[in-house]
C-alpha cells in the first residue's frame, strides 16, 4: 500500500568511506562519505559508530558531526586505524501536530528572548517592559504597559499621581494625615528627622512610656521635652539653677560697699550656666529670667541707716530692688527676700550685690543665703 503523504527518508546501514590516509596528528575534521566518494549527513552523531584503533569512540564526547564533516576532540595519529558505519538516515518527522509537543519534550533553556520575540503578553499585565534594570521596580495596571520604574535620586519615593506610579522626592504632601509608626508592643518606638550633624526625633522612650521631644548625635540620648503618663510637660534641659551660700563671710559692707553675694553650694546648675565661686549667672540663650533670692545679714550697727540689694546685668543695673531708708538696730541681724524679671541675651551675665551704708565695714553676710535663676520665656 503506497503511504499516504510526504515519502518518509530512509536507508541501509552503511560503511563509511576510510578516512585514516588523512590523519596526521593535527586535523580533526574530515568528511563524511560512503561508497567511495558519495556524502552523506547524519542528522547526529549517535547514528555513527565510529572506531580509532579498534576503540569504539564516544558520542558528542570523542567527536561531533555537522552537516558532512565529522570533528574529533583529539587529532588522529597518522599511525591510527579507523573504521565507521552509518546507521541508516533517520526519518523526516516534519511539523508535530497540534498538542503534541509537551513540557517534557522541551529541552530545558530552549526557550530565549529570542524565540518568544520583542514583546511578550502578560495576562492582567499588558505588554511587558523589553528591559529591568536591576533595582528598578516593576509596575503595571491590569490593562495598561507594565513599566520598569527606577529609583532616581537618592531618598526618592514611590507615589501616585492618580494615573501612574513614579519615584519622587518625600515631602510633606506625600505622608498620609494619620501615620503609625511601630505597634502598640514597641519600645523605643521614634520618627526621627536627619539633621545630619544631630538627628531630631519625636517618640517614645525605651523605660517610661514617656513620650519625648528632643535632638543628639545619637538619636534619643537627649530629650528636650518630656510628656509622662500622668500628662505633666518637663523640659530636662531648660536652664535652672539653685545655689546656696556655705559659709559666713565677715566685714563684707556697713560703709557703703558694694558686696557680690556668693554661692559656692549648687543644688541645680542643669547646663552648667552658674558660677558660685564669682556668684555670677551666664544666660544660656535669649529670654527671660527669673531671678530670686534670699539675704541674711548681722553686725548692724547703729550707724547703720540704709540696706540696698542691686541685680546687675551685662545692659542695666536694678537698683535697689530691695531697699530700706530706715532700719531698726535693735536685733543686729536683717533679712530680706527678693525676685525679678530680666530680659537677657544670650551670654549676658547677672549677679546680686548687698550695700549697707553709713557705717564702719562690719557687716557680715550669712552662710543661709540663698539664690536661684530660671529661664521662664
Amino acid at each position: 500500500m503506497p503511504y499516504i503523504g510526504k515519502d518518509p527518508v530512509t536507508g541501509n546501514y552503511n560503511s563509511l568511506d576510510d578516512i585514516s590516509g588523512s590523519f596526521n596528528s593535527s586535523t580533526t575534521t574530515f568528511n563524511l562519505e560512503v561508497n567511495s566518494g558519495t556524502a552523506v549527513t547524519p542528522v547526529r552523531a549517535e547514528a555513527l559508530i565510529i572506531s580509532i584503533n579498534g576503540v569504539i569512540q564516544e558520542p558528542t564526547t570523542d567527536f561531533t558531526v555537522s552537516a558532512a564533516t565529522i570533528t574529533f576532540t583529539t587529532a588522529p595519529a597518522s599511525t591510527d586505524t579507523f573504521f565507521g558505519v552509518l546507521l541508516g538516515q533517520q526519518l523526516d518527522i516534519a511539523v508535530p501536530s497540534d498538542g503534541t509537543v509537551s513540557t517534557a519534550k522541551i529541552a530545558d533553556g530552549a526557550v530565549t528572548n529570542v524565540k518568544l520575540g520583542e514583546t511578550v503578553t502578560v495576562a492582567k499585565g499588558g505588554t511587558g517592559a523589553a528591559t529591568h534594570t536591576a533595582n528598578n521596580v516593576l509596575v503595571g495596571a491590569g490593562t495598561s504597559a507594565i513599566t520598569s520604574v527606577a529609583p532616581s535620586t537618592s531618598g526618592n519615593v514611590l507615589t501616585s499621581n492618580g494615573t501612574v506610579w513614579q519615584s519622587t522626592a518625600l515631602s510633606v504632601s506625600t505622608l498620609a494625615a494619620s501615620t503609625t509608626v511601630g505597634t502598640g508592643a514597641e519600645e523605643d518606638t521614634k520618627l526621627v528627622f536627619d539633621g545630619h550633624a544631630q538627628d531630631y526625633y519625636i517618640g517614645l522612650d525605651d523605660t517610661d512610656d514617656d513620650f519625648k521631644i528632643g535632638l543628639g548625635s545619637a538619636v534619643g540620648t537627649t530629650a528636650h521635652m518630656v510628656f509622662d503618663e500622668t500628662g505633666a510637660i518637663t523640659k530636662p534641659l531648660q536652664p535652672c539653677v539653685i545655689a546656696k551660700n556655705d559659709s559666713n563671710r565677715n566685714n563684707v559692707t556697713g560703709d557703703g560697699t558694694y558686696y557680690t553675694t556668693l554661692y559656692p553650694t549648687e543644688i541645680i546648675d542643669r547646663n552648667a550656666d552658674f558660677n558660685g565661686g564669682t556668684g555670677i549667672f551666664t544666660a544660656p540663650v535669649t529670654g527671660v529670667y527669673s531671678v530670686s533670692g534670699y539675704i541674711y545679714a548681722y553686725g548692724i550697727v547703729a550707724a547703720t541707716n540704709n540696706w540696698q540689694i542691686d541685680v546687675v546685668t551685662s545692659n542695666r543695673t536694678h537698683s535697689g530692688i530691695v531697699y530700706f531708708a530706715t532700719m531698726d538696730v535693735s536685733p543686729t541681724e536683717i533679712a530680706s527676700s527678693y525676685a525679678i524679671l530680666l530680659d537677657m541675651d544670650a551670654s549676658d551675665t547677672a549677679y546680686v550685690n548687698l550695700r549697707v551704708n553709713n557705717g564702719s565695714k562690719v557687716v557680715d553676710y550669712a552662710s543661709n543665703s540663698a539664690i536661684s535663676f530660671a529661664l521662664i520665656a
